[in-house]
């Protein structure tokens, strides 16, 4: 049958279901809109929820009033999808019901119920017709406002991460920059720790040897340093490190005698393929200092792909297409004396770039002037470490400890003079070193008894010398003028034999 024309009343009503911001808005609009074309007292709007049932809305009089008929006529319509025209004792009440499906495709979403006293008004046919034919339109306009509602409460989901998000990124970038700040705190503080002024010497080649460390701060060329172990070069690699433009940048320190030939160049180099990235040597160190200790106990293949990316300024991880810029300072040591022994196990190309910018850390045996003040740093730096107060050292164990040829150099008087204050009270004397350091004299002889086999005649008369001569300035207290003449050579000469 053709709709009931509509009045403007009803027209007004259904313009206000479009601007209704809440589902139970939309529902009460309805049920007014509806009142334009169908004569009812009561009316509500239900909707089918997993089995249960929500009521959007409903008239005044009809609040918490749903009875058991009603219910049942609830789950009537939801199962079989069909209108209902009936009349229903409610209350003592014979009421006129008038009840439509919400379809949405083949599911029964909801329902529209309209009821009357019946001795007022009783529906017909035309009522539930009217009814049916303005269902299809509502059915939609509840799903439409429906998603509209959940599109809303998304957005405003949304806005409520969105500003947690931000709230989260001011406080992250709060931490990053109390990190930053940390960070720079920790820089100046090892820029402060790692000074020239701050290493212990006193005799001249340690001064000529910090003053060339200090002429290589100012340039950014590769370095090499040379000497025995415990000499302290790491000690002036960090000072070169921490004095120059990448202080605030790592200091990345590589014991290249621990890196198996198998693995070196994945090592350095990195690697890239099937999803995963592996950052090498390199990218650990980009921007600061590379420090490769034994240099010499890298396999030659692997000094090449060091001499390559010095040389090149770039390198390329393995499964890359792409090189990366080679933004590192390396610094790198050895045993060797690269003047004497023409670099040792060093590729020629790798020595040829490092040893233009090379130092030479004597053994502490042939400055033993630096004995002394190191003796009294040392036992600063013990004291401090085990809270108490600074123990003196006598002139006997000084003298003691400089006789003594320290084979393992500085790092092996730290450890002595550390396990001497457990045995003295407040001043170290002799008799608290141990037997090794206080009857040395046999030492020198067995260190060069096993060092002589296959060494020429030269060679071990060359050696023969400077042992006589490294002994000699320890009884003179490093008087080399004094070890000259008890010699009865020139100065010129104990230099010579000293190289």
């Amino acid at each position: 049958m053709p709709l009931k024309p509509i009045s403007l009343n009803s027209l007004t009503s259904f313009v206000r279901i479009y601007s209704s911001p809440k589902v139970s808005n939309l529902a009460e609009e309805i049920i007014k809109a509806l009142s334009g074309f169908i004569r009812f007292e009561r009316g509500m709007i239900v909707n089918f929820l997993n089995g249960d049932y929500a009521v959007l809305f409903q008239s005044e009089n009809l609040k918490n009033k749903i009875k058991e008929g009603q219910l049942s006529l609830f789950k009537q319509m939801r199962g079989n999808k069909q209108s209902i025209l009936t009349n229903l004792i409610v209350d003592s009440s014979n009421l006129s019901i008038l009840a439509v499906p919400l379809l949405e495709g083949e599911e029964c979403v909801g329902l529209i119920y309209l009821d009357s006293k019946a001795q007022n008004y009783n529906f017909n046919k035309d009522d539930l017709d009217i009814l049916e034919n303005y269902s299809s339109i509502i059915s939609p306009l509840l799903k439409l406002h429906e998603l509209n509602s959940q599109n809303n409460e998304l957005k405003q989901k949304l806005k409520n991460v969105i500003v947690e998000l931000r709230g989260i990124r001011e406080e992250f970038a709060d931490q990053i920059n109390d990190m930053k700040n940390e960070l720079s705190l920790a820089h100046l503080e090892l820029k402060k720790r790692y000074q020239f002024g701050n290493i212990v010497v006193s005799s001249n080649e340690m001064r000529k040897v910090i003053t060339q460390a200090q002429n290589l701060v100012k340039n950014d060329f590769p370095v090499l340093i040379c000497g025995e172990d415990g000499t302290g070069k790491e000690l002036i690699a960090k000072t070169i490190h921490y004095q120059g433009s990448r202080f605030e940048f790592p200091f990345k320190v590589i014991d290249c005698s621990t890196i198996s030939p198998l693995v070196a160049k994945s090592e350095f180099l990195g690697r890239r393929g099937k999803g995963r990235i592996d950052y090498g040597l390199f990218e650990a160190a980009l921007n600061g200092t590379l420090f490769l200790r034994n240099i010499d106990q890298l396999d030659f293949s692997t000094q090449k792909i060091i001499a390559t990316a010095i040389n090149s300024k770039t390198f390329k991880p393995i499964g890359s297409r792409d090189n990366i810029s080679f933004n590192i300072r390396v610094i790198a040591s050895t045993t060797h004396n690269v003047e004497s022994d023409k670099g040792g196990s060093i590729y020629p190309d790798l020595l040829n770039i490092l040893k233009s910018n090379s130092l030479f850390v004597a053994p502490l045996k042939e400055r033993i002037e630096d004995i002394v003040p190191l003796c009294r740093f040392f036992l600063r730096k013990i004291s401090e470490e085990q809270g108490g107060g600074i123990k003196e050292i006598s002139d006997n164990a000084l003298k003691t400890l400089s006789r003594y040829p320290w084979p393992m150099n500085v790092a092996e008087l730290e450890e002595e003079l550390r396990k001497s204050t457990f045995l003295a009270d407040k001043i170290i004397d002799s008799e608290h070193l141990p037997d090794k350091i206080k009857h040395p004299s046999n030492l020198p002889e067995m260190i060069m008894i096993s060092e002589m086999e296959g060494k020429t005649m030269d060679q071990a008369v060359a050696r023969i010398e400077k042992e006589l001569v490294k002994s000699t300035l320890r009884k003179t207290r490093g008087n080399k003028a004094k070890t000259a003449k008890l010699l009865n050579i020139s100065r010129t000469t104990l230099y010579e034999i000293l190289k």
